[in-house]
């Protein structure tokens, strides 16, 4: 779950992070510069049988602050995404539910949704 791969665009191989080269800096773990380097983006998502996803993004903001993003299609009935006990409220654009999150490293952003008649969840980790 903490291990980082690295593929090369350019030569197909994967990398594990403790040994990715750039140029002449070899990098250990997924610093602001390597992410930046190589373009990482962290997305994750909830898939049912080929259908619209439950999607998950985040980026850095100031200070030690996260931005999390989280899509729901609008056939999936929500009931409630929260971290902790504070309930999030959602815009509504192209076919999804969007809900934008600020928070810190270590916290878990739950959802509770309904799909094809059965109450559901899942979880989103926001990482370093």
């Amino acid at each position: 779950a903490n291990d980082i791969y690295v593929l090369s665009g350019l030569t197909g191989k994967v990398y594990y992070a403790a040994g990715f080269k750039v140029g002449d800096k070899v990098y250990y773990t997924l610093t602001d510069e390597l992410s930046k380097s190589i373009e990482y983006k962290t997305i994750d998502s909830v898939s049912d049988e080929g259908n619209k996803v439950i999607s998950y993004s985040q980026e850095n903001i100031e200070n030690s602050q996260k931005k999390v993003t989280v899509k729901i299609p609008l056939n999936y009935t929500v009931i409630s995404v929260k971290i902790g006990e504070t309930e999030y409220s959602a815009t509504t654009l192209d076919g999804y539910n969007i809900y934008e999150i600020t928070s810190v490293s270590g916290m878990v952003v739950d959802i509770v949704y309904t799909y094809d008649g059965e109450t559901k969840s899942t979880s989103y980790t926001i990482i370093e």
